[in-house]
């Protein structure tokens, strides 16, 4: 069993590592390894500059990049929480929010032409992470007769609010995979010609958004499935600690998105979007992580 400890150690890590990827997005794509990226986003969008720092990139970069620091770190409480104990609940979890993730992002890539993301990109959490979690998955078996049951327990109020705006985190992250370039954003189209275009949302645009709406809906997505697999097994765990971890997801996506489209001139961005999202999600989480019982001390294992 020596083997199954270290392999959730290694999740841990790979986790963390996007994480970081996530929230360095927009300061190395201009690195040779995102060259080919690059290209493909080019001739996708049919202008070369859409692939330099233009302040238009460096904001779908933003907003691609906190989604998928926010989706990492919430995959990385359910690992770090609930698998390092060898509850079930959270293996299935990781593969949800991953499956989620790829086949939302994968879809939305392939239906809008972007198939760079899904040959460039996607393949890689899957190779690095499903090894890890075949690894584990002995461990889970073993204790899924005596796992608590956590899903049939009565559910305090806060904890349902958590419930419903995780439910209504994943609604919003396919909307923005499938509908993120129709009229149903129109405002915030309106607002960023303004602000990047100096009118009108231009063709080049409207594809440079598209390019990155599968990314951006398929994180959102799985984020929040983990969030909620949180929250929903915060009982057979540390409640308080696994839903702080939870929020604070959120909390990173909000920061290092609010942080980006402000430092690149797409300040109708967090006002439009980003306060909205994180009043209705994080909200809920704040309320029923301040209700839930004082955390063990670190290093315990609750429910382990």
């Amino acid at each position: 069993m020596d083997a199954v400890p270290r392999a959730v150690r290694a999740l841990e890590l790979v986790c963390l590592t996007f994480v970081g990827l996530g929230m360095s997005l927009p300061f190395v794509y201009p690195l040779a390894v995102f060259a080919p990226h690059r290209d493909a986003l080019a001739a996708y969008t049919m202008d070369a500059s859409s692939a330099d720092a233009s302040p238009a990139l460096t904001y779908c970069l933003g907003m691609t990049g906190g989604s998928i620091a926010g989706k990492w770190l919430a995959h990385w409480a359910v690992v770090r929480f609930g698998l390092r104990s060898g509850h079930r609940w959270a293996w299935d979890a990781t593969v949800h929010g991953l499956l989620g993730w790829l086949v939302l992002d994968s879809a939305s890539s392939l239906l809008h032409g972007a198939w760079a993301n899904v040959v460039m990109i996607n393949v890689l959490p899957p190779l690095l992470v499903v090894p890890l979690l075949a690894a584990t998955r002995p461990r889970t078996e073993a204790r899924v007769a005596d796992a608590p049951r956590s899903a049939d327990a009565p559910r305090s109020a806060p904890a349902r609010a958590a419930l419903a705006a995780s439910i209504a985190g994943m609604g919003s992250g396919i909307v923005i995979a499938l509908l993120g370039d129709t009229a149903l954003f129109a405002p915030l189209h309106a607002a960023w010609g303004e602000a990047h275009f100096g009118g009108e949302l231009p063709s080049g645009g409207h594809a440079l958004l598209r390019f990155f709406l599968g990314p951006i809906g398929g994180s959102t997505l799985g984020q929040f499935i983990s969030v909620f697999a949180l929250v929903r097994h915060a009982p057979t765990i540390d409640e308080r600690r696994a839903i702080g971890w939870a929020l604070a997801s959120v909390l990173l996506w909000f920061l290092f998105d609010s942080g980006v489209s402000l430092a690149s001139g797409a300040t109708f961005n967090v006002w439009m979007v980003n306060v909205p999202a994180v009043v209705v999600t994080a909200g809920p989480l704040a309320w029923a992580w301040s209700a839930a019982p004082p955390s063990s001390p670190i290093g315990s294992e609750v429910g382990g």
